[in-house]
């Protein structure tokens, strides 16, 4: 089942100039106020930041580096006088990876932009610009999630396929216990616990008013009704629990939450990152993108038209690091 992307430009690119290059060449075409903005936008509903953090790359296609369980582990640094200094390598050269470009041309009557900022003083050409960014960030997320929920995405021993009597709209279930079971073994594969826990916005709203959650949350804050993320990260005993609303609608009308009934477990590097660093995933960005190009007129249909223009690939580069519960609900 095909989904709209609302006539968006999608093409893998293998070849062509570096993201230095970009900037360079596109300098004079480029609105440099909305492209500084555009870089800065963040969804607040879209969440796939948290399993692919960013890392600038200045090419459009090459070889990542990839993490393996040994990538983790510690290293005895001890060395006895005249001994040979132990070496360390992080990382290995992996798959190729190469980015995907996606581009949008936001269109704008003049006719009610002139009227919205008369009457109500709106600027409707920002609001396109802001628009057509959403536009892109959630196909972004939808790949994101399409890749992070598959279970070819992982190792076999990663995947858990939730049974009817273990789902968490069951009575007898534990959601816990499952998190628990995922943490241990991905510890036990990289000699760290998973930081991070992502799902969707129908298996949060089933998993705030489980029997678990609640009795987390009896004796907290005047009596407290739902369990939030902070109660949920608390008592499975990971640092974040990231919830992703976005929706998505298919050709046939049909609604979908991005991810799913699905949760992922990851291990992920916060803060600033590089492509060297472990981690379950990283999102390779083009580097000058996403960026804003001046807008053109179109005579025809008076109207301003603001391109849009996002390179990124999402990897997941630590299979380790990650653990799969599908269909929770």
């Amino acid at each position: 089942m095909k989904r709209l992307r609302i006539e968006l430009n999608h093409t893998q690119l293998n070849a062509g100039p570096t993201g230095e290059q970009l900037a360079g060449a596109a300098a004079r075409v480029i609105d440099p106020v909305q492209t500084a903005a555009a870089r800065g936008y963040r969804h607040p509903d879209h969440i796939h930041r948290h399993l692919f953090p960013a890392v600038p790359t200045t090419t459009r296609g090459g070889t990542r580096i990839e993490f393996s369980r040994d990538d983790f582990r510690r290293v005895n640094a001890r060395r006895a006088p005249g001994a040979r200094t132990v070496r360390v390598q992080f990382g290995h050269s992996g798959e190729k990876f190469a980015l995907d470009q996606y581009r949008l041309a936001g269109q704008q009557p003049v006719e009610p932009a002139q009227e919205a900022m008369a009457v109500a003083g709106v600027d409707m050409n920002m609001r396109t610009v802001d628009g057509t960014q959403a536009l892109i960030s959630l196909d972004k997320e939808i790949a994101a999630a399409e890749l992070a929920t598959a279970a070819a995405s992982y190792d076999s021993s990663h995947v858990e396929m939730t049974l009817a009597a273990d789902k968490w709209d069951a009575e007898s279930s534990s959601p816990r216990d499952q998190i628990v079971k995922a943490v241990s073994a991905i510890r036990s594969e990289i000699g760290m616990r998973p930081n991070t826990v992502v799902m969707g916005g129908a298996v949060f709203d089933t998993v705030k008013v489980h029997a678990e959650s609640l009795l987390q949350i009896r004796y907290k804050d005047g009596g407290k009704q739902l369990a939030d993320t902070s109660d949920l990260a608390q008592l499975w005993g990971v640092a974040n629990v990231h919830v992703g609303d976005s929706i998505w609608v298919d050709e046939d009308g049909v609604t979908h939450d991005t991810w799913g009934n699905h949760v992922v477990i990851a291990y992920t590097r916060i803060g600033p990152v590089s492509r060297y660093e472990p981690s379950f995933g990283y999102g390779y960005q083009l580097t000058g993108t996403p960026l804003v190009e001046e807008p053109d007129f179109d005579r025809d249909t008076n109207s301003w038209l603001y391109y849009v223009c996002d390179e990124y690939s999402n990897e997941i580069v630590g299979k380790d690091a990650g653990y799969l519960l599908r269909d929770v609900i």
